[in-house]
């Protein structure tokens, strides 16, 4: 069975660069006694991905080491411990876009009820691509805001109905007159 170590690289380097770096990265995993089945690249918005394919199978411990010496984002070293310490099975996530920004809004107050309304991160294009997280959520709060207040707007215009001094019509299900139920006698 293979191991496959993850490698985020936060950084868009010159090509020649990462060549020299997947040339490093392999030759260290071989001199710490592994053998590198394949490495692929994914280019990310900030950087790569890296995925390494190795032909031993490593406990997860030894797989996030790897991936630290390997050059790893150190942020995602930490959580994966975590994820390691407290049993996750699926702990070495990878993601090619951010789903979430430390100190980015993620709800709004709605104007009108006060309840909180929680915010997509990201909406697709016509092309079919996403818009980054950052921009995605500006046009979002932009659109809630603008149809929210549009909708206050359109509830001051319009006068409220008053009511009409007309009778009102009396319960048809009411029976007239009856006598109310004595208590029956008991049988002694």
């Amino acid at each position: 069975m293979t191991t496959v170590l993850k490698v985020d690289v936060d950084y868009k380097a010159p090509e020649k660069w990462l060549q020299t770096w997947e040339v490093t990265r392999k030759h260290m995993l071989e001199v710490f006694g592994y053998s590198v089945v394949r490495m692929t690249k994914h280019e990310t918005t900030k950087g790569q991905n890296y995925f390494i394919e190795i032909a031993e199978e490593l406990a997860p411990e030894t797989m996030n080491m790897l991936q630290f010496l390997l050059g790893d984002d150190h942020t995602r070293v930490k959580i994966n411990a975590w994820r390691i310490q407290r049993g996750v099975l699926h702990w070495n996530k990878i993601f090619d876009r951010k789903l979430w920004r430390k100190g980015a809004k993620t709800v709004i107050e709605c104007f009108y009820c006060g309840n909180m309304i929680p915010l997509v991160n990201y909406e697709p294009l016509e092309d079919g691509k996403e818009v980054n997280a950052t921009s995605g959520k500006e046009k979002a709060y932009k659109s809630i805001e603008e149809e929210e207040k549009a909708r206050i707007e359109k509830e001051k215009e319009e006068p409220e109905e008053e009511p009409k001094d007309e009778p009102e019509d009396e319960p048809e299900d009411e029976p007239e007159d009856e006598p109310e139920d004595e208590p029956e006698d008991e049988p002694e």
